[in-house]
């Protein structure tokens, strides 16, 4: 009798440590999202003071919590769409150093690579870009991201570069999707340079 009580107690107790576990990480997430949306509010209002500040508080306040990457990372494009590179370059940064999965770790080398090319620093983006070849060369999203990169080149005209990424995606990923697009998108260049 007193084994099954034990054996019953442990099962409560297990799914009202489970429940209370389900409800704080539902909670933080929730904090997490108000205070990413707080930033965005910030930059896209154009109070980047403000935003520096509160995107500082979010990383001190939820740098162990699940989603702070997707989060700085989303932060980090904003900062490079109101022209703020530097903020998202070092916002990507941080989501390389300190979340190293790859899956996270392309997309923000990307970001950094996109954030260089709107600075026009070339010499940047080659290096970007072969530390990205380099770091993450067996990440299957490392052709589509290296096309996104020669897209952003081609909607910029900076085609040199567009033409690199496009040679780089058919030779290194020759069987990829993105090799075909690659394919395309380089003869679509050499038709709008002989024009």
């Amino acid at each position: 009798m007193i084994r099954k009580f034990f054996i019953v107690s442990l099962v409560l107790l297990g799914i009202a440590s489970f429940q209370m576990a389900s409800e704080c990480f539902a909670a933080t997430g929730d904090a997490l999202d108000q205070a990413k949306q707080n930033v965005i509010s910030l930059i896209n209002s154009g109070k980047l003071v403000e935003a520096d500040a509160a995107t500082n508080k979010l990383i001190a306040d939820f740098n162990n919590s699940p989603g702070i990457d997707e989060t700085i990372q989303q932060i980090a494009e904003k900062y490079r769409i109101v022209k703020n590179y530097q903020k998202a370059i070092g916002l990507s940064r941080y989501v390389i150093a300190k979340r190293p999965q790859p899956n996270r770790a392309v997309w923000s080398q990307m970001e950094i690579v996109m954030s260089n090319m709107l600075l026009d620093n070339k010499e940047s983006v080659r290096s970007e870009i072969a530390a990205l070849s380099a770091n993450y060369s067996n990440d299957p999203n490392l052709p589509w991201t290296l096309y996104v990169l020669g897209e952003q080149c081609r909607w910029t005209q900076k085609y040199d570069q567009a033409k690199e990424l496009y040679e780089k995606i058919t030779r290194e990923h020759p069987k990829t999707e993105c090799a075909t697009k690659a394919r395309i998108a380089l003869i679509n260049s050499d038709i709008i340079e002989n024009i």
